[in-house]
């Protein structure tokens, strides 16, 4: 929706007459608004909805419409409460959109009959004519090889349509006076037409018909079109090929990418040794685009004048075709001094600022060719340095810097980059990390080269390790001098590789095992190894006879290829996990097997095996445990495989679990909760579900729910007549630790609740600890209003903990339920405890105890000591109370 402003003007052989109008907008390609009335608010007082309209005056309305393009005409609708033959004239109607440069004119004089119902007047737009100049590019030869003429190419007729947002053209057919060669392949060809003035351009529709030499395919490139009147211009990319007398293909207008470019010119530190002059030509830069050029603009030097070493030169806005930069073209005009530049940075403004660079790291000379200097793309890396410097007191120079340049297999060369020590610079026997930044990644390092200037004194330097961040490859360069003359060059020579013959030998305890595979890092006396996969075995032993390499108690030797590193005084070890291997790569070496019970409560019948993971807090996850088992009708309990290999066996309340039913399985299951004990610890989790498995559906995640039991409940309804209940119980239990458990439902049986009945329930809750008291609710789905109940025996399955309710009353039936408190009966224990005679076994500090038996647990409760404490050897008596 937009806001229309509307002027209607009366003609003046008008009739004056009042009433209420309505418009209702309408396009030729888009169809109809809705019909709206124009309110006039004078703020006289007036009524609103009626509008008094008097010949040779002007009226304007306000209103919100669809935002409706190529508007071809508006209808009115003018309704009076008064009858009559009255007439009304209407000179024009001008609309405009709000806020914009849009504004339409809607014209015919027409004599309007008003009736009480109201008559239709239906306005056309004025639409003025305008100049266009079409410029049509077609592709090149190569694409009319199967032509009889490939030189001719295409002789047929073209047309064209333009659909703007304001209005739609007629189809124009693109004609000269010599038509000669206008469409053939590479044809750069102009038109001048006359058409609607369709507003801001949209889209363009071309037909072509009529084939002269009997070929009837045509392959334009681009078709621009500019307004004559007003410059504004459109390109349109097809690329495609045409059929003549197929329908109309429509081209959509290229939209166009806003970019920053900035030119970076080489610091003198990063050039060869000498006397840089400033630039003084012209430099012009033009973007290349997938879809299209940009224009040759001048970059402005930031801070005025000439480009110097080092300096930028910024041009602040590019328009280039969307569809991102291919290349760029770098032109430098005039001037006698060359310019090092060392690359050129396209930032896309439509896109978040993103950067691209366009490297040179090279002279461009002055003048360059016509054509200018193609620059091609690459991205900008991160160098990681390590600088080795020796033994003895020769640090970098005061006042010296060094440069690096590395060089590639391929004989490819580097820039040169200035290693920027720290603050106490390159002192001796250290290593010092340097970060250096780059254009593109140096993925083979075959040597490299230290230029050092200034100083006067030699350095010791020994040894660079480079580490491209980009792709996480190293290299290691040697310095065979152990020296670098200040100022002064070196070679610097990739460390021969060598073979080193790794033997693992695997404990033979139980779980020492795994389906991965070792990595290890060598660090030896001349430097470390990359991370190497120990895969290549020498001979076969009893791993290799299995799937799975590393068998309990096995020794296994692998060859492995590195830098030299000299004599290996240690090595790093990492397990990894094989692509295909269920075991994951962050589980550490020392850690071992976990078995687990696993419990399932189903609501269906469970008929195929269930697909499990453990996910750790660290997102680790176990290797798929395949849970087997059929026709289990509610609960299930069996022992798994050990998710081998996993961190798992810790369990915590940062545990997931991830359940998957296999696509070959019965394709649905119905699950309440799965409980997971690990069988070491005896600590388990509870993963609530209460939902139904598909065999389509991925994996599903549940978070662990608070530890949960089966919970046996008895129920003794009173004898009375009236006291049996025929509605739904729900019973809230509630622990001494404050802890609620979920309202859970009693079922079973047949009136459960009936005079005089005992009945037994069991369901599967919170374990809320040694309970407290809980909450009965009746609800009333039967005919009883009440339920006259005596007690209620409430017993934990995991514990065997009893506790005793009683109430002795009636239960109303209702939202709000009856608390009952638990029955407790206070006895009196005598404590005998005697501590172990050895070394070390007494204390001084406070005791406490726990007493759990047949029906019930106590509270913890403090056992008084002597004043001299419990010492070792010594009977200790005392009495506590408690509950029974």
């Amino acid at each position: 929706m937009v806001a229309y402003k509307a002027v209607v003007y009366t003609a003046l052989g008008s009739a004056a007459v009042s009433g209420s109008l309505f418009i209702t907008l309408t396009s030729s390609l888009y169809g109809s608004s809705q019909e709206v009335q124009l309110v006039n608010d004078s703020g006289d007082g007036s009524n609103a909805n009626i509008t008094p309209f008097m010949p040779g005056q002007h009226q304007e309305f306000l209103f919100r419409a669809s935002d409706i393009h190529c508007l071809s005409s508006l209808g009115l609708r003018l309704a009076t409460a008064a009858g009559g033959t009255a007439g009304w004239a209407v000179d024009k109607v001008q609309l405009q959109v709000v806020d914009t440069t849009r504004s339409l004119t809607f014209a015919k004089v027409e004599t309007l009959e008003v009736t009480a119902e109201g008559v239709v007047m239906t306005l056309g737009r004025e639409v003025s004519l305008t100049e266009y100049q079409v410029t049509v590019k077609v592709t090149d030869t190569l694409d009319y090889a199967d032509c009889p003429e490939p030189a001719v190419g295409f002789t047929g007729k073209v047309s064209i349509k333009l659909l703007g947002v304001d209005a739609v053209s007629e189809a124009v057919q693109l004609v000269k006076e010599d038509m000669k060669g206008a469409f053939a392949p590479c044809a750069v060809t102009t038109f001048n037409i006359t058409a609607a003035d369709v507003g801001a351009y949209n889209k363009m529709e071309v037909s072509i018909s009529d084939g002269g030499n009997n070929y009837n395919w045509w392959r334009p490139e681009r078709i621009d079109v500019v307004r004559v009147k007003t410059g504004e211009a459109a390109s349109y990319r097809w690329g495609c090929w045409m059929l003549a007398s197929s329908s109309p293909y429509t081209l959509s207008k290229q939209e166009y990418s806003s970019y920053r470019v900035v030119v970076h010119a080489t610091p003198n530190s990063m050039m060869p040794p000498g006397d840089h002059p400033a630039y003084d030509g012209r430099l012009l830069i033009k973007l290349v685009g997938y879809n299209g050029s940009s224009e040759e603009l001048e970059p402005v030097v930031e801070g005025g004048g000439a480009l110097l070493p080092g300096g930028r030169a910024t041009v602040a806005s590019f328009k280039c075709p969307e569809g991102g930069i291919n290349n760029v073209v770098v032109k430098s005009v005039g001037g006698q001094a060359p310019l090092h530049l060392r690359a050129v940075e396209v930032i896309n403004e439509s896109a978040g600022g993103s950067s691209t660079y366009f490297p040179l790291r090279s002279w461009l000379g002055s003048p360059t060719p016509d054509e200018g200097v193609t620059l091609g793309s690459a991205s900008l890396t991160t160098l990681q340095v390590a600088v080795h410097t020796g033994l003895g007191s020769l640090p970098l120079p005061a006042g010296a810097r060094a440069y690096l340049t590395l060089v590639s297999r391929d004989g490819t060369e580097g820039e040169e980059l200035e290693l920027l020590p720290p603050e106490e610079g390159f002192p001796s026997d250290s290593i010092v990390p340097v970060t250096l930044t780059t254009f593109g990644s140096m993925t083979n390092i075959a040597s490299g080269r230290m230029r050092t200037v200034g100083g006067g004194l030699p350095w010791a330097l020994t040894r660079l390790d480079v580490k491209d961040e980009s792709c996480g490859l190293q290299a290691v360069l040697q310095n065979p001098a152990n020296l670098v003359k200040c100022p002064g060059f070196v070679e610097l020579l990739q460390l021969p590789k060598v073979e080193y013959v790794v033997s693992v030998t695997t404990s033979d305890k139980r779980g020492a095992d795994t389906d991965g595979f070792l990595q290890l890092r060598l660090l030896g006396d001349k430097g470390e190894s990359d991370m190497l996969p120990l895969t290549a075995q020498l001979q076969e032993t009893d791993s290799a006879r299995w799937a799975s390499s590393m068998r309990r108690g096995a020794t296994d030797r692998y060859v492995v290829t590195c830098t030299d590193v000299g004599q290996p005084r240690a090595v790093v070890l990492q397990l990894a996990a094989l692509p295909d291997s269920t075991v994951h790569s962050g589980w550490a070496v020392d850690q071992v097997y976990v078995d687990y019970t696993v419990t399932l409560v189903l609501y269906s019948v469970y008929e195929s095996d269930l697909m499990m993971w453990l996910v750790d807090d660290d997102s680790t996850r176990s290797h798929c445990i395949m849970l087997q088992h059929a026709n289990a009708k509610e609960a299930m309990s069996l022992t798994v495989a050990s998710p081998k290999g996993n961190s798992i066996g810790q369990a915590t309340k940062g545990h997931l679990l991830e359940l998957k039913l296999p696509e070959s399985s019965y394709y649905s299951m119905y699950l309440y909760a799965a409980q997971v004990t690990n069988k070491a610890t005896r600590k388990g989790m509870l993963f609530k579900y209460d939902g139904s498995l598909y065999n389509w559906n991925s994996a599903i995640t549940i978070a662990p729910a608070p530890k949960a039991v089966w919970y046996t409940v008895t129920t003794h309804t009173n004898s009375q007549a009236d006291a049996g209940f025929d509605g739904d119980v729900y019973i809230t239990l509630r622990g001494s630790n404050g802890e609620f458990s979920g309202e859970a439902k009693l079922e079973g049986g047949y009136m459960p609740f009936a005079p005089g009945s005992t009945s037994t329930f069991s369901f599967y809750e919170v374990d809320v600890g040694p309970l407290a008291n809980l909450v009965v609710r009746c609800d009333p789905t039967g005919t009883a209003k009440r339920w006259d109940l005596g007690c209620i025996d409430v017993v934990n399955s995991q514990t065997s903990a009893q506790a005793s309710f009683e109430h002795r009353g009636y239960v109303p039936a209702g939202d709000e339920g009856t608390m009952l408190e638990r029955r407790v009966l206070a006895v009196k224990y005598r404590i005998t405890t005697t501590t172990g005679s050895t070394v070390g076994a007494g204390t001084d500090g406070q005791v406490y105890i726990t007493l759990s038996g047949d029906k019930g647990s106590t509270e913890e409760i403090r056992l008084p000591s002597t004043p001299e404490g419990n010492f070792k050897g010594q009977a200790t008596k005392g009495h506590l109370q408690g509950a029974l």
